[in-house]
Formats: structure tokens, C-alpha cells, sequence
């Protein structure tokens, strides 16, 4: 019997590692979507806490497989090559799917534009306790904005296809903290992606968070890496690079919020920045300083 090419399997996959507290709302938004063809695997680095117990619990509808701890990257990839959905999306142990329709949407843009190699919605940032904290609406993204912009904010709730998988290869192993903003890239370089204008997914913001651990100059050099990388592709537009110069300098400027209390590093990316775009930088300097100096004003 043929696969319904109007409902294809679409594979869920959730990383996990010692993220009990959080898993149980992650799962129930995975079981709750009313899309009828999903496969769900949960990939457990080596959890030490009692995820398996708790896993066990939702006996068949969920596929559990443990390892000996190897990192996320390895952990997605080793999910990437156990799907068999024909579109594949990583929910995070901690980031549930905000929309029981985020399936059944991805799969319906998917569907409707057979070009493109992934699909990426709107998102909510929520805390530890699953409180909104703000609404990320994210543009119509191409590589040549995402490079030109250098403040990307695709993240949870990518859905794609698994040619496109096949097409690109598995995430970086040698990428510690953005690996999954590098794969947006990667794919955005080797064809369409589509942007649904609804909230979908979800960000968690807590202590133990990947956003709040990674600061530091490991951090920074893999966000400036980035402009580096993918203005010098043989897809890229002629019109990036002629503009590499100058989108090298934002993406300095953009690695200076990563390097955390490192000041080697943040003096490294300050002239760096300086040295690629001198009138950019200066522009961008003025707006930051004009805006703490408006946030002390409004704090008083």
C-alpha cells in the first residue's frame, strides 16, 4: 500500500539529557497533535535521572532509545538516521510545541510547496514554569537576509524533509553550541525555506538552559564563524559577496553579546568588527550606547 502523499510520516524526534522536570509537557505536546502519522523517538544521551521510568509510562506511542552520553549533535544525528518519517523535526527534551495543529501545518506547507527543504514557524519564549515571556515573529527568511541581518532567529519548530537530510548531510560534530542555527543555514543554502506565521513552538529560558551556559569565546567564535562560512559558498548570491566586508563586520559586532565575562575575546571581536565595516560599527555602537542610556533613564 502507498504512503499518502497528503499525510506523509512525519518523525518527531526528542534529546534528552537529565531533563525529567520538563520532559512530561514535551511529550503530552507531541501526543496531542492532531496530525495522525507521527512517529516519536526519544533519544536519551545518558540521562542519571529517572527519564526511562518516566518514558515507560507512555508505553507504545512513544519509541525510547538510551546511550552512553555523546553530546546532542551526535545524539540528533543518531536520530536523523533512525527516522523514517519523510519529514523529521527535533523537539527539545525542554522546548514543547506550543500548537497542537504545528505538525499538521508543517506538513500542509510542505505539501503545498514541494521545492522547499523545510518549513520554520513563529515562536514563544517561555520560563521554567511555561509563562510567556515574549513572541519572536520571525521574517521570510533567505540566506542573503539571514546573513545580511546576522541576528537569525529560526530555532524550535523546524519540520524537514528528510531528501533534504540526505541532500546536506548530519549537523557538524565539530559545532559545540550552533549547530542547529549552522544546519538552518545549510539548508537554506540548498533550497527554499518557508516561514508559517503562527506560533508553534516554544524557547525554555532556565538556569541550565543551552542559552544561559554557552556564553564565552567558544560561543562567539562559532556565531562569527557563520558569516565566514556562508558568504564564501558556491551557492551564495553575487550580492553578498560584494557586501562580505561589511555583513563580517555585523557578525563580529553580533559575536560581542556571546563572549560573556571573556574580555580577550570581546576586545578581539571589537576590532575585528571595526576592521571589516569602521562606519557600521561606529553606527552600531551609537544605538547601544543610546540604548542603555535610555534604559537608565526609564529605570530611575
Amino acid at each position: 500500500m502507498l504512503a499518502d502523499p497528503k499525510c506523509p510520516i512525519v518523525t518527531i524526534l526528542t534529546p534528552t539529557y537529565n531533563r525529567r522536570a520538563f520532559l512530561p509537557e514535551t511529550i503530552e505536546s507531541v501526543l496531542g497533535q492532531d496530525y495522525p502519522n507521527i512517529e516519536y523517538l526519544i533519544l536519551d544521551d545518558g540521562s542519571s535521572d529517572d527519564t526511562a521510568e518516566l518514558v515507560e509510562q507512555y508505553g507504545n506511542s512513544v519509541r525510547y532509545l538510551r546511550h552512553d552520553n555523546m553530546g546532542e549533535t551526535k545524539t540528533v544525528n543518531k536520530g536523523f538516521a533512525l527516522a523514517s518519517g519523510d519529514i523529521v523535526c527535533v523537539v527539545n527534551s525542554d522546548d514543547p510545541l506550543y500548537s497542537d495543529q504545528a505538525v499538521s501545518l508543517a506538513v500542509a506547507s510542505l505539501v503545498a510547496n514541494p521545492e522547499a527543504s523545510m518549513t520554520y514557524p513563529d515562536w514563544v519564549s517561555i520560563d521554567a514554569q511555561s509563562r510567556v515571556l515574549r513572541r519572536m515573529r520571525l521574517p521570510d527568511y533567505t540566506l542573503q537576509n539571514m546573513l545580511e541581518d546576522a541576528n537569525v532567529t529560526i530555532g524550535p519548530g523546524m519540520f524537514i524533509r528528510r531528501t533534504a537530510i540526505k541532500k546536506i548531510g548530519l549537523r557538524d560534530t565539530t559545532i559545540k553550541y550552533t549547530g542547529d542555527l549552522d544546519y538552518s543555514f545549510r539548508l537554506a543554502a540548498s533550497g527554499k525555506i518557508i516561514h508559517i506565521p503562527k506560533f508553534l513552538a516554544t524557547h525554555r529560558e532556565h538556569g541550565a538552559s543551552a542559552s544561559n551556559t554557552c556564553q564565552g569565546a567558544d560561543m562567539a567564535r562559532e556565531i562569527a564563524r557563520l558569516g565566514y562560512v556562508y558568504t564564501d559558498q558556491p551557492g551564495t548570491p553575487e550580492v553578498v559577496r560584494k557586501r562580505r566586508h561589511r555583513i563580517l563586520g555585523k557578525w563580529h559586532f553580533i559575536a560581542l553579546d556571546y563572549t560573556g565575562n571573556d574580555r580577550q575575546a570581546f576586545r578581539e571581536h571589537i576590532k575585528q568588527s571595526f576592521s571589516y565595516s569602521p562606519m557600521l560599527f561606529c553606527w552600531f555602537y551609537l544605538l547601544r550606547l543610546l540604548s542603555r542610556v535610555k534604559k537608565c533613564i526609564f529605570s530611575r
